[in-house]
């Protein structure tokens, strides 16, 4: 027995508009939260990357700083020991010397190495961030390819709401005028 409703269209018919209409706002939610994703990934690997770079200016500032008190600590301390030295007398050659070379070969290589440290670690942090922008592509792109495979199981649904809908007995109406 078939229900005729308003418009001449039975329930069936009915439902599998619902069913339709159901598949398709389902979709498109889906499809919609993974664009979401890969652009909120794409998103979040960029301000861990600008973090990265803003916290290697922020390092490099501290260690430049750092290197000049070290420099003024070096100068005071030469001239602290050239002013004991200078009690005894000029000399060319020998011990007093010898200090004084030794000492500034031994604070130049402290600037070498306060060098060095902020080398390596202004490239540590732009290797994070550089790391941070390649996992944020990643997952940006496995987002997108979600997004595609949505569509695709979204299509296979419509297409199969349909074909249970076609494929179904029909049942024969009366219409009379």
């Amino acid at each position: 027995m078939s229900f005729i409703l308003a418009y001449g269209l039975d329930v069936a018919t009915y439902a599998y508009i619902a069913s339709t209409a159901l598949a398709a706002v389902g979709t498109y939610a889906s499809y919609s939260a993974s664009q979401q994703q890969a652009k909120q990934s794409k998103l979040n690997a960029q301000a861990q990357s600008d973090a990265m770079a803003a916290e290697a200016a922020q390092k490099a500032a501290e260690t430049d700083a750092a290197t000049r008190r070290k420099m003024l600590d070096q100068q005071r301390f030469r001239a602290t020991q050239l002013a004991e030295i200078s009690g005894q007398g000029i000399q060319v050659t020998g011990t007093p010397l010898d200090i004084l070379a030794n000492t500034a070969a031994q604070q130049q290589q402290e600037l070498i190495d306060i060098s060095y440290g902020r080398d390596m670690e202004q490239r540590a942090l732009a290797f994070q961030g550089q790391n941070a922008l390649a996992l944020g592509s990643q997952q940006s792109a496995a987002a997108k390819s979600q997004a595609g495979a949505t569509l695709l199981s979204g299509a296979a649904s419509l297409a199969g709401v349909g074909s249970s809908y076609y494929g179904r007995p029909k049942t024969a109406t009366k219409t009379t005028y």
